[in-house]
């Protein structure tokens, strides 16, 4: 019961660290070509 619990708790926590590690990303790799909207400069 303990490690579901600790499971659980580390999962919720650990949202907003991936969505800012997934923003870096894309500024970082995607963005050139996408630009902030995140929609194709070529079309």
């Amino acid at each position: 019961m303990r490690q579901l619990l600790f499971a659980a708790v580390a999962l919720s926590l650990s949202g907003p660290v991936l969505a800012a590690d997934a923003a870096q990303l894309f500024a970082a790799k995607c963005q050139a070509c996408h630009g902030r909207s995140r929609r194709s400069r070529s079309s």
